[in-house]
């Protein structure tokens, strides 16, 4: 067993704990919206919102390239890695070093309208090991305002103050980055 391989088990002994925590609040979250008659549009399988820039921990990046790695069709994943990577480099390349200008930047790159690396026949292949920020998008609304590259939708906010404690975690153990890139780093 390689050292690299033995640090991930690691990890996701560690993240695994910060994931379930994560889950068990935001399902609190949900069923108070539901409770309140708030509805959301988001559930597995929709995937208007999976051209949005995802910004993760390397953690996070970690895990998903373990899970990638674990399943049979992993050459097409990683083909499908390198294909996005090639649309949005010169994007990439201009990304911002402060941390005020990647709201800005964000919005740049979801007019872009590339969907993420990860997601295949409008499925996410990493739904189980998602990152927080994809777990934490709930929104009410329509999937075509999530879509749109400029369209409107209200974020359930609730669900980040739910969401605090563990990501408070992440972001304190693990460097946070553009999480396609970090998942091709932790693969290579």
């Amino acid at each position: 067993m390689e050292k690299k391989d033995i640090r991930y088990r690691k990890v996701y002994r560690d993240l695994k704990p910060l994931y379930l925590d994560l889950d068990d609040n935001l399902a609190r979250a949900k069923k108070f919206y539901e409770e309140e008659e708030i509805h959301s549009c988001c559930r597995e399988g929709c995937s208007a919102c999976c051209s949005q820039l995802v910004v993760a921990t390397r953690w996070e990046a970690q895990e998903a390239a373990l899970f990638l790695k674990s399943l049979p069709d992993f050459d097409r994943y990683w083909q499908n890695l390198g294909s996005w990577y090639a649309k949005t480099k010169e994007l990439l390349q201009q990304r911002p070093k402060k941390e005020a200008e990647w709201e800005e930047f964000a919005g740049t790159y979801r007019r872009l309208e590339e969907p993420c690396p990860f997601l295949f026949e409008a499925r996410c292949a990493i739904y189980p090991v998602r990152p927080a920020p994809c777990r934490l998008l709930y929104v009410s609304g329509s999937p075509e305002a999530c879509a749109d590259p400029d369209g409107e939708f209200d974020q359930l906010g609730w669900f980040e103050e739910a969401a605090d404690p563990a990501l408070s975690i992440l972001l304190e153990k693990s460097e946070a980055g553009v999480f396609p890139l970090l998942v091709a780093s932790a693969l290579a």
